[in-house]
C-alpha cells in the first residue's frame, strides 16, 4: 500500500476515523468532518453539536428493534454515526444529507459524566460498548440508553476511575 497526502484537514489532529460508503468520517481535535471523495475535500458536521473533539467514531449498521410498546424515532430508523466526545455520546443518522440543519442527538442516558475514549459494536449492531474515563458501558437500544458493564474489571486509578483506552471487540450475543 502507498500512502497519499490529501487536502483539507492540515491543521487538525485526527483522533478517529470511520468509513461508510460513500463517506469517510474524521473525528479531530477541532470537530467532526466528512469526505465523500476519498479525503480530497472535507466538510464540517459540527452544526448542532457543541464544540468538541471526536475521540471515537462508530458506524452502527442498523439500529435494533424497539422493545414492545416503545415507538422508534424516525432518526433512529437509519444507520447512525455515533461519536464519543468529552461531553459524552452523540448520534447522527446516515446518510447525513447536505441539507441543513444536521441533526445530532445526545444519547448519554445512564452514562456517568465522563469522556468517551472508545466505541465498538457487535456485527449486527445490537450491542454497542463505550470505554470511558469512568468505566465501560453497554447499550442494547441503539445507543439511546446505557448500563454500566464493568463488573469484574480491576479499578486502577482510584475507587471511581477505570480508564479504558480501547475497546477491541464485543462477544457474540452481547
Amino acid at each position: 500500500a502507498v500512502w497519499k497526502q490529501v487536502h483539507g484537514l492540515w491543521d487538525r489532529a485526527i483522533l478517529s476515523l470511520a468509513h461508510d460508503n460513500p463517506g469517510l468520517y474524521a473525528g479531530t481535535d477541532q470537530g467532526i468532518y466528512r469526505s465523500e471523495d476519498n479525503g480530497n475535500t472535507w466538510e464540517s458536521l459540527d452544526a448542532g453539536l457543541e464544540p468538541s473533539s471526536g475521540r471515537a467514531l462508530l458506524i452502527q449498521p442498523l439500529p435494533p428493534e424497539n422493545p414492545p410498546g416503545e415507538q422508534q424515532s424516525p432518526q433512529l430508523q437509519l444507520p447512525q454515526l455515533i461519536v464519543g466526545t468529552e461531553q459524552g455520546i452523540a448520534a447522527l443518522p446516515l446518510p447525513a444529507q447536505r441539507v441543513e440543519p444536521v441533526r445530532w442527538s445526545r444519547s448519554n442516558t445512564g452514562i456517568v459524566n465522563s469522556q468517551i475514549l472508545a466505541l465498538a459494536s457487535s456485527r449486527d449492531g445490537t450491542t454497542i460498548v463505550a470505554g470511558t474515563t469512568a468505566g465501560v458501558y453497554r447499550s442494547t437500544s441503539g445507543g439511546r440508553t446505557w448500563d454500566a458493564w464493568d463488573d469484574g474489571l480491576t479499578q486502577r486509578f482510584g475507587p471511581d476511575k477505570l480508564r479504558v483506552p480501547v475497546v477491541l471487540a464485543v462477544p457474540r450475543g452481547g
